[in-house]
């Protein structure tokens, strides 16, 4: 029986089984046929297509997108306007706003006037308004510095002095002084007083339709709602990259199992030929 383990030892050096095989203990018996899947080069696991799983996944996340956007784009109405949503062949989304007709009349009356522009200048009513105070103060303060001017003017003549006197000319200046300070007290007054406030009422006046619009605007903004949550796209790259793994993991170990059967039988070749088998 030398013939057969010389024919088992040439087998095992060449890589042909067949008489192992036929019996019974090849290693397509013990393995059971390997992994029965697709194979690549050198016989591993074919790699899948992973521009196809990225483009997948892309695919999934930008559906993902447009889902959410949509969902977060609700038509809504309420007791003061209705705000809702379109979109266009190109996919732009656009949002209208509309007002309820009494709301929507009151607008468009502001819009008139902001257009038409105001006739009240705030500089002119402030001017206007200081000359008024102005003039009102000096209305009083008149009278009573031409008496204290004519009471002087008595009062030195009383004592016996002239208007040329040295006495006269310095109580005159400082009745000049005087009667000076009192006016421009009174002109500091209107600018500070009434003519501040009528810049100011000036100036409301003016942006008083800017400010009921914006009332109205807050009016006919519709209610806040809770957004709509973000869905993961389907992770396309990451299943393939984790199954090719896993088929070369497989290979590995089924590689393994040929390798270590085909030492087994090289080292029991022999061992039949040294009992003549």
């Amino acid at each position: 029986m030398g013939g057969t383990a010389k024919r088992i030892g040439l087998g095992v050096a060449t890589g042909g089984m067949s008489e192992l095989e036929r019996a019974g203990v090849g290693p397509s018996a013990a393995l059971g046929g390997g992994t029965g899947g697709k194979s690549g080069k050198n016989g591993g696991p074919t790699p899948p297509d992973f521009n196809a799983a990225a483009q997948t996944q892309a695919e999934s996340s930008l559906q993902n997108t447009r889902e959410q956007t949509a969902a977060n784009r609700p038509d809504q109405s309420g007791p003061f306007g209705s705000s809702t949503w379109s979109q266009g062949p190109d996919g732009r989304w656009s949002q209208q706003t509309s007002l309820a007709p009494g709301l929507q009349g009151a607008a468009d009356n502001l819009m008139g006037q902001i257009g038409a522009g105001s006739s009240l200048d705030p500089g002119q009513a402030r001017d206007q308004a200081i000359q008024a105070a102005y003039s009102q103060a000096t209305s009083r303060l008149d009278p009573q510095w031409a008496q204290r001017e004519s009471s002087l003017q008595n009062r030195l003549a009383n004592q016996g002095f002239s208007l040329t006197d040295e006495a006269s000319r310095a109580a005159t200046g400082d009745l000049g002084r005087e009667r000076n300070d009192a006016y421009q007290q009174a002109m500091y007054g209107a600018q500070t007083g009434a003519g501040n406030a009528a810049f100011g009422q000036a100036l409301a006046a003016n942006n008083q339709p800017y400010q009921q619009l914006s009332q109205i605007r807050g009016l006919s903004q519709p209610s806040s709602f809770t957004a709509a949550g973000q869905a993961d796209p389907v992770q396309s790259l990451a299943a393939a990259m984790q199954r090719y793994s896993g088929d070369l993991q497989s290979y590995g170990i089924d590689q393994q199992g040929k390798n270590s059967t085909m030492g087994g039988l090289a080292g029991l070749a022999p061992l039949l030929m040294k009992a003549g088998i």
